[in-house]
């Protein structure tokens, strides 16, 4: 057990002999278990698929060319590597038999390594009940860049998931994804991230520069998921012109990290669940609401700044704490609490208009600068003003949630 002192019998000189010997044994795994290597040439039409028919336990194929084929790969420690120019198109096949551009289906320890999809009639890459590392990869034009299910697990590095008429990236079914370096899911027709059923998305020890742009969601994460989005290294999370929401959270999941969130209808939506940005972690304007809770959610801003925006937060019974943060020029409300909501304020907050409505309750202060531009006159009650954004206001019993 760890933890547990080791037992007597074990001498100095046994416990290093044990060590040197753990040592051999993966040294001499390393050096004698040689994946074998496969050339394949696409413009020559040579397959993909043909190639990974080989039996070897380690296997790499390199690959050059526009391979037009549906790779499926079903076999655990290979690695499939493009050469400079490298392109899966898919396979040209009738409605029915569509497939992903990369399945990995029951593989283990698989590595896609810089090359471009492109699969308009299906999934840029789908795994089931795998692991994955994935870097230097292009996905575009796909009805979903990458997709996880079955309690699939993905590393994702240096990468970009753009430009696909469904999802950039969706993680579902207790699956995990773990993102290091550049990462985009820009110009999507649906959601840039979307994580659901219990799954979970991180950041690497690296850090990372995420980006989730002009898509119609930039983040959802629904139904028991988790957003860790901290890191030991320079981060960056960006939602910037999604048509609708920067980013999501609803129905018991939870957000823990950064997000510079702008020019969207809301920059946030938390329903039911739990949206925690602290030092500084939160930059959010020219939305209509800056962060817009409701359904008993739970919001924490931590030397946050929203700034332009008609409401900065809009509580509509949910609770509030609201930490050293600067609201400014936001045009009706800095903080709104109404239908039994709790806001509190610690520390020094900059906002000038705070309504609380009589089935609230508010503790702590706020300071307002003497600028008169910031000194926005109280305009009372708005019950039911957030129905007003795009039409899409839920009841308690229709909260919003995407499918695959």
């Amino acid at each position: 057990m760890f933890g547990s002192a080791a037992p007597r019998s074990y001498t100095s000189f046994g416990i290093c002999r044990l060590v040197l010997s753990i040592v051999f044994v993966f040294t001499a795994s390393a050096t004698f278990a040689k994946e074998k290597l496969i050339i394949v040439d696409c413009n020559n039409k040579s397959k993909i698929n043909d190639a990974l028919l080989d039996t070897s336990p380690e296997l790499r194929i390199e690959f050059s060319g526009i391979c037009q084929e549906d790779v499926r790969i079903t076999r655990s420690n290979t690695t499939l590597a493009g050469k400079p120019g490298a392109r899966i198109v898919g396979a040209t096949v009738p409605l029915e038999q569509r497939q992903p551009g990369v399945a990995i289906h029951g593989a283990r320890n698989v590595n896609l390594i810089g090359f471009e999809i492109q699969d308009s009639d299906f999934r840029g890459i789908e795994m089931r009940t795998s692991t994955a590392a994935i870097e230097g990869l292009t996905v575009t034009g796909s009805r979903t860049g990458l997709l996880l299910i079955e309690q699939s697990f993905a590393s994702v590095r240096n990468s970009s998931f753009n430009g696909n008429i469904g999802d950039g990236i969706g993680v579902w079914d207790n699956s995990a994804i773990v993102l290091q370096g550049p990462v985009s899911a820009n110009g999507n027709s649906r959601v840039g991230v979307l994580v659901s059923n219990g799954s979970s998305l991180t950041l690497g020890p690296a850090g990372v520069s995420l980006t989730a742009n002009g898509n119609l969601f930039g983040y959802a994460v629904q139904v028991a998921a988790s957003a860790q989005l901290g890191s030991a290294g320079p981060t960056s999370v960006e939602a910037v012109g999604n048509s609708v929401l920067g980013a999501l959270i609803s129905q018991t999941s939870s957000w823990a990290g950064r997000l510079t969130a702008r020019d969207s209808e809301l920059c946030v939506e938390v329903d039911g669940s739990a949206f925690e940005s602290l030092g500084g972690g939160f930059t959010a304007s020219g939305c209509t609401f800056g962060v817009f809770g409701w359904l008993d959610s739970f919001v924490w801003l931590g030397g946050s700044n929203v700034s332009g925006t008609e409401f900065g937060v809009y509580l509509d019974g949910a609770t509030g704490q609201i930490t050293n943060a600067t609201f400014t020029g936001n045009t009706s409300e800095d903080v709104h609490a109404e239908f039994g909501s709790k806001v509190s304020f610690n520390g020094t907050n900059q906002a000038c208009n705070v309504f609380v409505d009589e089935t609230s309750i508010r503790r702590g202060n706020t300071t307002c600068p003497p600028d008169p531009e910031l000194q926005v006159s109280s305009i009372g009650a708005r019950q039911g003003k957030g129905a007003a954004y795009g039409g899409i206001r839920r009841t308690a019993t229709e909260p919003l949630s995407l499918e695959p």
